[in-house]
């Protein structure tokens, strides 16, 4: 299917043809503390941040490049004059300003900085039993991990990155990559990019337009896991909780350390 073939509002196909091209696996998983997993299963919500609240403070981190030339200079000038309407002097005192490199720089570092306020960002992974996520995300395995069907709730996964991991900032040109990558460029790189240190959470990101709780399908959480730490009283009280509030569908998995090697196990979780 060609890309202008593509009604981009049917979300149900987007994320069909993601899934399809191997950009991103059917399901994924949410590390998460005991407590904040009840208030998902309680109020049908996940919650969203901006960076800013992010325990890593190089996390949505970019290099401003402002070497243009001439000519670049003058196309984005054409290009911003005529989605702007801007007059004939309006374009050469626009064009003089831009001519300072330093100005250039001014513009796009705000630019980065009122895009990652207006960012709201989720963090999920491609796998449930990471020893690490498990230990920083879900409370030192006494939290859990919930697993999610993407097709059972396209809107709320429609718009996913996957992390690139990387030694060096992203490098970004607002000049340059505004026109000729598309617009949401600056997005993109803010979002999908991390330090190679980070590689080992194998992290997909979800965006939304600012921080907050998103309602989600309950039929997109399929299961709740339980970690290795939790008393089989919490599991109980967490199951009878998502049956009162209508999750009747959800599978309960316990998770076990296992005997000789550092792993976890996975069991069905039968409630008595």
């Amino acid at each position: 299917m060609e890309n202008n073939s593509i009604n981009y509002d049917d979300h149900e196909t987007v994320m069909k043809m993601i899934i399809e091209s191997g950009e991103l696996p059917p399901v994924l998983y949410k590390y998460t503390t005991f407590d904040t997993g009840l208030k998902i299963i309680e109020s049908g919500k996940i919650r969203f941040s901006v960076p800013t609240d992010f325990n890593d403070p190089f996390d949505c981190q970019l290099t401003i490049d402002t070497d243009n030339s001439d000519d670049e200079l003058d196309l984005y000038v054409e290009l911003l004059a005529k989605e702007r309407g801007l007059t004939e002097k309006q374009k050469t005192e626009f064009r003089t300003k831009i001519q300072d490199s330093d100005y250039r720089f001014k513009l796009t570092n705000k630019a980065v900085k009122e895009a990652t306020q207006e960012l709201g960002i989720s963090c999920f992974s491609l796998q449930q039993d990471n020893l690490l996520l498990w230990a920083h995300y879900a409370e030192k395995h006494n939290g859990i991990v919930l697993k999610l069907d993407i097709l059972k709730d396209t809107s709320f996964f429609m718009t996913p990155y996957p992390i690139n991991y990387i030694i060096q900032y992203p490098i970004f040109n607002d000049v340059r990559d505004d026109y000729f990558k598309g617009g949401g460029y600056l997005t993109k790189i803010l979002v999908e990019t991390k330090s190679l240190d980070w590689q080992y959470e194998n992290e997909v990101r979800i965006m939304k337009q600012g921080r907050g709780d998103y309602h989600i399908n309950k039929e997109a959480i399929t299961d709740v896991i339980f970690g290795c730490q939790v008393f089989d009283s919490e599991k109980s009280k967490f199951v009878k909780i998502a049956q009162d509030n209508g999750w009747n569908h959800l599978k309960f998995t316990s998770a076990k350390k296992k005997d000789w090697q550092f792993g976890l196990d996975f069991s069905e979780y039968k409630t008595t």
